[in-house]
């Protein structure tokens, strides 16, 4: 679906779209993740959150392809992909801190999901300029 949006109108909307879901998807899970609510609750923003990191992926890795003369393209595809998983790791690792050194587990996933859905909005903010 992003690829197809991507021909249709360019890079912006597939990844603002996906931002939008994704930090969507981050308050419906913290607003769903309390003692007692049922695991049917959880669908919809997991599904929200793998929606928009997967429709903002393909398009962001076209910005960073796309920007770089034809000759530095296998460059700039192999720095966004190890910046991604930089990120990824370094985002794991001080969420995981941020969990584990909270009063319980559950006040250090409700703060986690709260960065990662301003993290998101960071990002549609950054991406409309």
């Amino acid at each position: 679906l992003s690829g197809n949006m991507i021909g249709r109108s360019g890079p912006k909307p597939p990844i603002l779209i996906g931002l939008i879901v994704g930090a969507l998807g981050f308050l419906g899970l913290w607003l769903t993740t309390e003692p007692g609510l049922s695991y049917y609750c959880l669908i919809l923003p997991l599904m929200a959150i793998g929606f928009g990191v997967a429709f903002t992926m393909p398009a962001a890795t076209y910005v960073a392809i796309h920007s770089v003369p034809d000759k530095h393209k296998g460059m700039a595809s192999s720095a966004f992909t190890t910046g991604r998983q930089i990120g990824s790791l370094i985002g794991v690792a001080v969420f995981g801190s941020i969990v584990t050194s909270s009063t319980s587990f559950l006040q250090g996933f409700h703060i986690t999901l709260i960065s990662a859905a301003i993290l998101f909005s960071v990002g549609v903010l950054l991406c409309m300029f």
